[in-house]
């Protein structure tokens, strides 16, 4: 149901569907909270409800979805402390989305789990970057043989990039 303008709330008749295993919500203009009842799709796998008007908080429940491996509540309202345990962060991994909900904030200790794009609570937001936080030395991810991948890639692209165009 990816976008489809609904401006209306989410369905809590949705949380009936025990055996819903996907869930696409985005784009959608969905306003007002995510119904904690969702907590109970225990087979969801795939929960994307990014781009809308969520607000509030993230139900406390999802992190019991023990199927579920992708989950973006990107670009929208949500605010609070983010309710997932470092297991469950780094569980999902690159597959959490959570960037775009400035309201949002990790507690300092899932924080060190994984980057999920929010900020770290009782750091100061009053920048746009505020997310990006300085890593020490020894902190740092890259090493030598990463940034020459990513120069690469870089380079890559732009080959291609000049290739597909006619200038």
């Amino acid at each position: 149901m990816d976008n489809n303008p609904m401006f209306v709330s989410l369905p809590l008749e949705l949380s009936h569907l025990k055996k819903l295993q996907e869930l696409r919500l985005s784009n959608s203009g969905y306003s007002g909270t995510i119904p904690s009842a969702y907590s109970q799709l225990m087979n969801l796998s795939s929960l994307s409800l990014e781009n809308n008007r969520l607000s509030g908080r993230i139900p406390t429940g999802f992190s019991n979805l023990s199927h579920i491996y992708h989950l973006n509540l990107s670009r929208n309202f949500l605010d609070g402390t983010v309710p997932f345990n470092s297991t469950f962060l780094k569980r999902l991994g690159r597959n959490l989305d959570l960037s775009g909900n400035p309201g949002l904030c990790l507690s300092p200790s899932a924080a060190n789990a994984v980057d999920v794009g929010v900020d770290v609570c009782g750091n100061s937001k009053t920048s746009s970057s505020s997310s990006i936080k300085p890593l020490k030395k020894s902190e740092a991810p890259l090493k030598s043989y990463t940034l020459f991948a990513v120069i690469n890639v870089a380079l890559f692209l732009l080959t291609l990039h000049q290739g597909l165009c006619s200038c």
